[in-house]
């Protein structure tokens, strides 16, 4: 009778190439064996992360975008015809329409909205502020114009563009 005796498989004898698919699973490997540095681009989508997995210490700085946390973003244009003039100490509001929630149809009457005109096209005798429409418009939000100073003011001929994020508010 011949006896043979098993011996060690040697370090790295066994390569991918020789593992069936399925072969492995998380419960066969050892905590810490697959590092973010092993997998593969998109490897991990979002039904795969538990709830609270990602925080902000792990987003990299400049990695999002409006488009990742706000819930709409655009750009509009207000022209010298739409706002006219503003004559000194008071103040005006308008609603830009057709925008993105409105094409929603979403109700952004809870939100927070931030509007900036691009670069220094706003003259600066100029306070603008937004706030949401409430209940009347829930799709739109408005702005007020207001002039402190002792002229009247005009947007530029070519009008001024702004930038608009709106925020979901839990």
């Amino acid at each position: 009778m011949v006896v043979r005796q098993l011996e060690r498989t040697p370090g790295n004898s066994i390569t991918e190439s020789a593992l069936i698919n399925g072969a492995v699973t998380a419960n066969k490997l050892g905590a810490g064996a697959v590092t973010a540095g092993k997998l593969s681009g998109g490897a991990v989508g979002t039904g795969a992360l538990a709830d609270g997995a990602v925080t902000g210490s792990k987003v990299a700085d400049g990695s999002l975008t409006t488009a990742d946390v706000a819930r709409f973003s655009g750009r509009f244009r207000v022209t010298q015809q739409y706002l006219g003039t503003i004559t000194k100490h008071t103040c005006t509001t308008r609603e830009p329409q057709g925008l993105a929630p409105e094409q929603a149809g979403a109700d952004i009457s809870l939100d927070a909205v931030l509007v900036t005109p691009l670069g220094r096209s706003l003259d600066e005798r100029l306070a603008l502020t937004a706030s949401t429409s409430g209940s009347t418009q829930p799709s739109r939000f408005v702005l007020s114009f207001c002039n402190a100073s002792d002229d009247d003011v005009s947007v530029p001929a070519n009008g001024v563009t702004f930038s608009y994020v709106i925020f979901d508010v839990p």
